[in-house]
């Protein structure tokens, strides 16, 4: 069975009540008690939107990780100008806040990991087939897109990170593991019922995708020519598809609209 850890940001700059936080409320009390469903939410956690606060947080997180089975880090962020859902590929190694973060903290151009032969175009991107999973989710009638550009603010940060600590801990214990990020609209844009119906069919789209015996590939540290394209994408997408059809379910680059 696939584990979950979700998260959410507080308030940031522009944005006092940010629909993530409120999306980890729900998602609590929606799956408190439930033990129907083919995966399972182990953890659950509003971050301050801040680059430090991600910084300790995720190194407490993967420092303590010993799965036995998959397990998902899916971290939340509101895209204050989106009309739709966005699945991110990849994250990019700058910090380049236009805006100060909730402890005053505001990288220009600064490599989130400034190990040798890193350069600010570094990326990194999921281990997860994000196509496959935007083609389920609009079969569910869900508006969601595949983006790549989280931007360059917290958010941003936050994937690039996760999605680090990941890969190190993949290619070094051959563990599990993967990271995925959706920006959400504003609630007024799509109201949070809506949104929680969209974040449960999400978890259960990548539960199915992860038991499919057509697995997606490793985390990939990339140069800013492009992207690592998964093989058998289709076979997977196909896959995904019918699995989930058999289960019953229930930016702006530098924006400070984002985190």
């Amino acid at each position: 069975m696939t584990r979950f850890v979700v998260t959410g940001f507080g308030q940031f700059c522009g944005v006092d009540e940010n629909p993530t936080e409120a999306l980890i409320k729900l998602l609590r009390d929606r799956l408190s008690g439930e033990n129907a469903r083919p995966y399972r939410v182990i953890s659950t956690e509003v971050l301050e939107c801040a680059g430090q606060s991600v910084r300790e947080w995720a190194e407490h997180l993967y420092g303590g990780i010993q799965p036995e089975t998959p397990l998902v880090v899916l971290h939340l962020g509101v895209d204050g100008t989106a009309t739709h859902f966005k699945l991110e590929q990849q994250a990019v190694n700058e910090a380049a806040f236009r805006v100060p973060d909730q402890k005053g903290w505001q990288p220009q151009q600064q490599c989130i990991d400034d190990h040798p032969g890193l350069t600010l175009s570094s990326r990194l991107a999921t281990s997860l087939d994000v196509a496959a999973l935007a083609a389920d989710l609009t079969e569910r009638r869900h508006d969601v897109r595949v983006s790549q550009d989280a931007g360059r603010y917290v958010c941003n940060f936050t994937y690039y990170l996760s999605l680090l600590h990941t890969q190190k801990l993949r290619q070094r214990h051959g563990r599990p593991l993967h990271t995925l990020f959706l920006h959400v609209p504003p609630a007024e844009v799509v109201p949070l019922p809506r949104q929680l119906h969209l974040l449960l069919d999400l978890l259960q789209a990548i539960a199915a995708q992860l038991a499919s015996p057509a697995p997606p590939g490793t985390a990939a540290l990339m140069g800013p020519a492009g992207l690592g394209a998964a093989e058998g994408k289709e076979q997977a997408r196909r896959a995904v598809l019918a699995i989930s059809r058999g289960i019953p379910c229930n930016r702006l680059p530098c924006n400070d609209e984002e985190g």
